[in-house]
């Protein structure tokens, strides 16, 4: 049964048990002392054939077509099954009496019976397809029916999910606003960091354009020093030949040097030979017989001779 929520943010709610509202949305009990029978008056008659003729003569004296949509909407209520069913009864006893069968010749029975016969076929034919096309209809308006229910759920359904939507966003309302003042936040760091980057980039540039000015000058010192070693090699070159030059001289002198030494030797050697001849022929000289007494002095005068012939 439908009532009232004493919560105004939730109008949908349920009735469970006798005096127990429960909520579809907020999921809260509310007791309340509500006789079941004041409740269940309050749920919509049914649709009498009374108000479905009295639906029906509104339409026609209103210039109307009395139609089984017509009538529900005039009622505002009801299943179309029932109202069509009150609908063809009143239709049906509003339909004219037959009348009499005309007096017909002798000679013209035959054909009336054929005629009638015809015209009762047809008629049959007609009631068929009317008939055919009521159960259309109603299978039609039976379809609209179940879809209308469908579409009631649906949209009670779609409510329910907008009110669940309705208090998703002001749930969410304050992360919002949150995530928009962590943004701002993001966003002024963001500037400082990027003038932070670009005074750095300031910095860097700046100090680039010095290496490159100190680059630029030590280029220049290299090649003035190029230059400059340019003419080192015939320098160097003139000093090796002034080196090979003293070379040869110095060569040439020790040449002379072998040559004078090798002489100087040579001349040693032949006063050495002769110096030995001298001290053989002294110490021969010594050695003859003599006294004790005058023969040690001349040992004493030889001695010296001989060291020196040693040497």
């Amino acid at each position: 049964m439908g009532a009232v929520c004493p919560n105004s943010m939730c109008p949908t709610c349920a009735i469970v048990g006798h005096v127990i509202i429960v909520c579809k949305r907020c999921k809260q009990l509310y007791n309340y002392s509500l006789d079941w029978r004041s409740v269940m008056s309050e749920a919509p008659a049914p649709i009498t054939y009374d108000d479905v003729v009295s639906a029906a003569q509104a339409l026609l004296n209103g210039g109307e077509k009395a139609t089984t949509i017509a009538v529900r909407e005039q009622l505002g209520r009801g299943s179309f099954t029932t109202i069509k069913k009150h609908l063809d009864r009143w239709n049906a006893e509003q339909a004219p009496s037959p009348a009499p069968a005309p007096s017909v010749p002798p000679q013209l029975e035959s054909l009336w019976t054929e005629a009638r016969r015809e015209a009762e076929e047809r008629l049959a034919a007609e009631r068929a397809a009317l008939e055919q096309l009521s159960a259309q209809l109603d299978a039609r308006l039976h379809a609209m029916e179940v879809a209308t229910a469908e579409a009631q759920r649906e949209r009670a359904s779609a409510e329910a999910r907008l009110a669940d939507k309705d208090l998703e966003l002001g749930r969410l309302a304050p992360l919002l606003d949150d995530m928009r003042v962590q943004r701002d936040c993001a966003l002024a760091a963001r500037d400082a960091m990027a003038g932070q980057l670009d005074r750095e980039r300031d910095a860097w540039i700046a100090r680039l354009d010095a290496q490159h000015a100190q680059f630029v000058d030590i280029k220049q010192a290299q090649e003035r020093a190029a230059d400059t070693l340019a003419d080192v090699p015939g320098t160097i070159r003139g000093a090796h030949e002034g080196l090979m030059r003293a070379f040869a001289a110095l060569r040439s002198a020790a040449a002379d040097y072998q040559g004078a030494q090798s002489v100087s030797l040579k001349n040693q050697e032949s006063a050495l030979k002769h110096v030995a001849t001298m001290l053989e022929d002294v110490d021969r000289r010594v050695r003859l017989p003599r006294r004790k007494e005058g023969f040690a002095p001349a040992l004493r005068a030889a001695r010296p001779v001989r060291e020196l012939k040693r040497r």
